[in-house]
């Protein structure tokens, strides 16, 4: 999933995606939005990498924030789509992307202290040390034009603990009404044929 994300523009991730080539034009009947979704969901090894790469592939020019907050809803992962979409609202307030897909989210309970990335993982803040002589500036992460990616052949996400129990338990007041979207990302990422979830 990291390899498709970073061929679609997470070009700041590219790190985390090593291996064989994918082109852009691979894996297309997989949205970005279930791609985010995908990233963001607690049935994966917790990564906080996951969380921040989703957050930049949600803010594309190219998702629909009712089918985000509509697939969200369905996967369980309203509670840490809410938390990356305040990030987003705080950082760019006059964005009317953030305000409608907040608008569209349930209500959920915050997430546990400490267990989601810092604000700052989502943007990239320059200027901001005494010894950078560059005017402060502080921008929201987004996809850049889509090209090649790699595809992890070893992965750098080896001996990351199994248990994402702090999105579990941030995730437990939205109802999971189809469950499986890692299941049916990944199932397309290795050619077979999944069964439909949404």
């Amino acid at each position: 999933m990291i390899a498709v994300a970073v061929a679609r523009g997470c070009r700041h991730y590219s790190n985390y995606a090593r291996g064989a080539h994918i082109d852009a034009s691979q894996f297309t009947d997989i949205s970005d939005e279930e791609l985010s979704v995908g990233l963001l969901h607690s049935s994966l090894p917790y990564n906080p990498a996951f969380i921040r790469i989703a957050s930049q592939l949600l803010s594309g020019p190219n998702v629909d924030p009712e089918k985000l907050a509509r697939v969200a809803v369905s996967e369980d992962c309203v509670c840490v789509l809410r938390y990356v979409v305040q990030c987003g609202e705080s950082t760019e307030p006059g964005n009317h992307f953030w305000t409608q897909l907040l608008n569209t989210l349930p209500a959920t309970s915050p997430p546990p202290e400490g267990v989601l990335p810092h604000i700052s993982r989502f943007r990239s803040e320059t200027g901001m040390s005494p010894r950078d002589r560059r005017s402060p500036s502080i921008e929201w992460l987004r996809p850049g034009p889509s090209g090649r990616s790699r595809l992890p052949s070893q992965s750098k996400l080896s001996g990351i603990p199994r248990s994402s129990r702090g999105l579990e338990d941030c995730n437990r007041g939205t109802p999971n009404l189809r469950p499986g979207l890692s299941r049916y990302v990944a199932q397309l990422l290795r050619g077979k044929e999944p069964r439909e979830w949404l």
